[in-house]
């Protein structure tokens, strides 16, 4: 069993002996925020991240710490997602400055210490394969590989471009599994961006993988697109397998 970092003000009543007097509670919570020992993590909510003094500068312990005790506290279905997600699957070619996270309703982006939580809105995060990864200190709900590669595809401008996403790509690709490609596509319904998937495995040899992601597109109706959303399609080479247009250079990464 994790360690825990976040508590509720109920908890620290029954933990202290305090639930008689809610006057003594609150003024011991804030005793501990004033020296820093505790942060709100929820305004208004009554939900507290503990500070060991070791991370007094930094403001709060590292997000992964107490991702999962926090979300889960407030959504039934998150997921750690896109760069922080590549990041924990061994990619990091790129320094993540925020924890991005995938929920199901629209949040605020949160800042507690020095560290950034950006949040995504994705309906379908609770249908989305998932992985749980055991971290320093307890655990956190992964997006799967395959559900990683096809959300940086869907959200490339957000994540630096489709350049970084395909450098991802190739670095992941061997960690694909037939189950994971299959039910990642059922759950994004996304044809585009499983074109654009399919294109690169196979641009970059990974001919098992691309050929699971042609058979998932052979009832669909393939329109051509992009491979960069955010350029434009003109005088560029076209795949037939894929009818994607290769309108970017995939050797400069930024």
């Amino acid at each position: 069993m994790g360690a825990h970092y976040c508590f509720s003000s109920e908890q620290f009543e029954a933990l202290t002996g305090r639930e008689t007097s809610v006057s003594a509670s609150r003024a011991a919570l804030h005793r501990l925020h004033v020296h820093g020992f505790i942060k709100p993590l929820a305004h208004g909510a009554g939900f507290w991240l503990i500070v060991p003094p070791e991370h007094l500068d930094r403001g709060a312990p590292p997000v992964l710490w107490w991702l999962h005790d926090y979300l889960i506290q407030k959504e039934d279905a998150y997921q750690l997602a896109l760069l922080s997600a590549a990041q924990a699957y061994g990619s990091s070619h790129f320094a993540v400055l925020e924890t991005q996270v995938f929920v199901p309703v629209s949040r605020r982006v949160l800042h507690v210490g020095v560290f950034r939580l950006r949040f995504f809105c994705k309906q379908s995060v609770a249908q989305a394969p998932t992985v749980t990864l055991s971290t320093e200190k307890t655990r956190v709900r992964v997006s799967s590989v395959a559900t990683t590669l096809i959300d940086l595809l869907r959200h490339a401008p957000v994540i630096g471009g489709i350049e970084r996403a395909a450098l991802i790509l190739q670095d992941l690709a061997s960690k694909l599994t037939p189950e994971d490609i299959s039910e990642s596509l059922n759950a994004a319904g996304d044809v585009a961006a499983a074109q654009r998937f399919g294109y690169l495995l196979d641009l970059y040899g990974h001919r098992k993988p691309a050929s699971r992601v042609e058979k998932w597109l052979s009832p669909h109706r393939m329109q051509r697109t992009r491979l960069d959303v955010s350029s434009p399609a003109a005088d560029f080479q076209v795949s037939q397998r894929w009818n994607v247009v290769s309108n970017t250079n995939l050797d400069r990464i930024d």
